[in-house]
């Protein structure tokens, strides 16, 4: 039984464990590259208009559907969401292709 309760509670620790890295990767830096992804079916072209309306720059389409790669400042990208279901992640190999992250 205490054998048994060890393990599980190994298994859990191991799981927030790694559920904590793979929330810190993809953590949107506070200025740079970051994907702005869709989640209410705005377009591309939606997502364009509130990134330039917080002063990003457009970088290209993203690989998730209903994505776009932006550089700016994540507070001002955020202030131009105005309660849209809208997740902003960062630019990382998964989301953008090797090498995105940090330009």
């Amino acid at each position: 039984m205490w054998n048994q309760c060890n393990r599980s509670l190994l298994a859990l620790q191991g799981f927030a464990v790694a559920a904590a890295f793979a929330m810190f990767g993809l953590w949107p830096p506070a200025s740079g590259a970051m994907v702005l992804v869709s989640l209410d079916g705005s377009s591309r072209n939606e997502l364009a208009k509130i990134a330039l309306a917080g002063g990003a720059a457009l970088l290209r389409a993203g690989n998730v559907p209903g994505s776009m790669v932006v550089s700016g400042n994540r507070a001002d990208i955020m202030m131009q969401l105005h309660g849209r279901a809208i997740l902003i992640i960062a630019a990382s190999g998964l989301t953008c292709g090797s090498g995105s992250r940090g330009k």
